[in-house]
């Protein structure tokens, strides 16, 4: 497969052959790349949420009842789930929510989303991102201008 080479100001600057292996698969499978997108998406997840449990929770801890006469139900100290103020009883803990994907499925995933972008005429291919100023500011505008000349319009 070749592809044209273009500048950052949207000018030709060759062509470049493609390994088809790559960028030239025909069926693309949409359950690998599926699996890819929700491995990046599990392991970027902060996971971060927590809530108290009984143990945690700053209460007494104090028999804060009498077991008998009262007329009330027999209760051990108000950090119990069943109480205002208590703890949590199945609430979320700290945790990663990562999970393992084979390599070989990692790299069939990744060489799935090249062949749909090529196929679709949506790969560009620079030259060099050479600038005269380190500016994200220029880049933006060269990067947009590029994207309006792929669909035609003028930039």
């Amino acid at each position: 497969m070749e592809l044209a080479v273009t500048t950052l100001a949207a000018k030709k600057a060759g062509k470049v052959e493609l390994d088809d292996a790559i960028f030239g698969i025909e069926e693309i499978r949409g359950d690998i790349l599926q699996r890819m997108v929700r491995y990046q998406l599990a392991k970027r997840q902060a996971g971060t949420h927590k809530t108290q449990s009984r143990s945690e929770v700053s209460v007494t801890t104090k028999k804060y009842i009498r077991q008998k006469g009262s007329g009330g139900a027999r209760h051990g100290a108000k950090n119990a789930p069943i109480f205002v103020g208590g703890g949590v009883a199945h609430g979320p803990r700290v945790r990663s929510h990562a999970h393992d994907l084979p390599k070989k499925v990692r790299a069939l995933g990744l060489k799935h989303a090249l062949s749909a972008k090529a196929a679709a005429g949506k790969l560009v291919i620079l030259d060099a991102a050479d600038m005269a100023e380190a500016k994200t500011a220029l880049l933006a505008k060269a990067v947009n201008d590029l994207e309006k000349e792929a669909e035609g319009e003028p930039a």
